[in-house]
């Protein structure tokens, strides 16, 4: 007798529940519109060009060289006023003077700039002639949520 009565309120409460749409919404379609969204907004887009300014004047010409050899790197060449307008208004990562010795002008409180920078210097060393002299090989991995393991 007493599990009928806990069966006759379980199913009063369902009833109840189902009888309000917007209570359905809530629990059942907006999580997974939510999920979508999220999946969307968020989803792995590879790596993206980083752009580079090259001021343009006498060697600019083998700085851009090098920067296209160079993976992910893309270098554009303009004057001074326009190439630290861009850095300024961050549609420029990095700008690269080119001179006797070359001047890398980037924002340090940008991240990106810190990697553009490294990665700038290594495309331009090693295209006049540095060699690295230990070997290494890259190991990439892409296991989804692979970083979230605890070991």
């Amino acid at each position: 007798m007493q599990d009928n009565q806990i069966v006759q309120l379980a199913l009063w409460r369902l009833r109840e529940f189902l009888r309000e749409p917007e209570a359905l919404f809530w629990i059942f379609a907006f999580p997974i519109l939510l999920a979508i969204a999220l999946g969307l907004a968020f989803q792995n887009r590879g790596e993206e060009a980083v752009p580079i300014g090259v001021i343009s004047g006498s060697g600019a010409s083998e700085v851009v060289r090098s920067l296209e050899l160079a993976s992910g790197l893309e270098p554009q060449v303009a004057d001074s006023a326009v190439a630290f307008g861009l850095l300024r208004t961050g549609r420029l990562v990095l700008v690269v003077t080119p001179g006797e010795s070359l001047v890398y002008t980037y924002d340090s409180t940008r991240s990106e700039a810190h990697v553009a920078r490294l990665r700038v210097d290594n495309a331009l060393q090693e295209s006049a002639g540095r060699e690295n002299p230990v070997v290494v090989r890259e190991a990439l991995v892409a296991e989804r949520g692979s970083r979230y393991i605890d070991f």
